[in-house]
């Protein structure tokens, strides 16, 4: 890449990711149970703030935000996720390599 950005798909989930942040801080107004089921014991491996995978049969929830953020969500460090701040959030997205997670 000459001018080394981020292909389309990384830039569409480092926006999720960053939703996400939001949603789970409490930064939007939106209910954080609507959108995810958090871990909710202490034993988690990796980061301390877990997702689940919310079970469904239908391909239109199987690809909506909640479910196609969980993963990625899951992988990040534990430091990125505490992060204090949006824009801290952000600086620190730009050093992991999500390209991983899309499919081309």
């Amino acid at each position: 890449m000459i001018l080394q950005l981020d292909s389309l798909c990384v830039r569409r989930l480092k926006s999720d990711l960053i939703i996400c942040y939001k949603i789970l801080n409490n930064l939007v107004d939106l209910d954080c149970s609507d959108f995810f089921v958090l871990a909710n014991s202490n034993r988690t491996r990796g980061q301390s703030c877990k997702l689940f995978t919310q079970q469904c049969s239908l391909d239109v929830r199987k690809y909506c935000f909640a479910n196609r953020v969980v993963e990625p969500w899951n992988h990040l460090p534990d430091h990125i996720v505490r992060a204090s701040s949006v824009s801290l959030f952000r600086k620190l997205i730009d050093t992991v390599d999500l390209s991983g997670y899309c499919r081309y």
